[in-house]
């Protein structure tokens, strides 16, 4: 029986998906068109987080595109994007903080994300 190997922290990947989602809800009350782009990286990473590698296999094959592995770097790339712009959206709108304070809690929290990204990548390179 092969044990199933963890590749990435389910709670990074829910915090992270929270503040895309802050971020693809401030682009869609500005009226801006990169809402879709943010809201297809987060549906495929919502993929990549639920099913588990047999099942990823079986729908990205159905996926006949050279070039695939691209296409993951850039939307996952988007999601990172995202996920670290929706925090510091949430955080400059606390009331009375200063914008210096929180860059270094923002760029930890955003290299925690990209391990999680890293993390998402790798399962989904495994299941091609």
């Amino acid at each position: 029986m092969k044990s199933k190997e963890k590749r990435f922290s389910g709670q990074t990947y829910i915090l992270s998906l929270f503040f895309s989602f802050v971020h693809l809800i401030d682009l869609y009350l500005l009226n801006s068109i990169f809402w879709i782009i943010i809201g297809f990286s987060m549906i495929l990473s919502f993929v990549l987080f639920i099913f588990d590698d047999i099942s990823l296999a079986k729908v990205f094959r159905l996926i006949d595109i050279s070039y695939k592995p691209h296409i993951y770097i850039l939307v996952l790339l988007v999601y990172l994007y995202s996920s670290v712009t929706g925090l510091t959206i949430l955080l400059t709108r606390i009331p009375h903080l200063q914008i210096n304070y929180i860059v270094i809690p923002i760029l930890v929290t955003g290299v925690i994300f990209l391990g999680t990204i890293v993390g998402m990548f790798q399962k989904l390179i495994d299941s091609i």
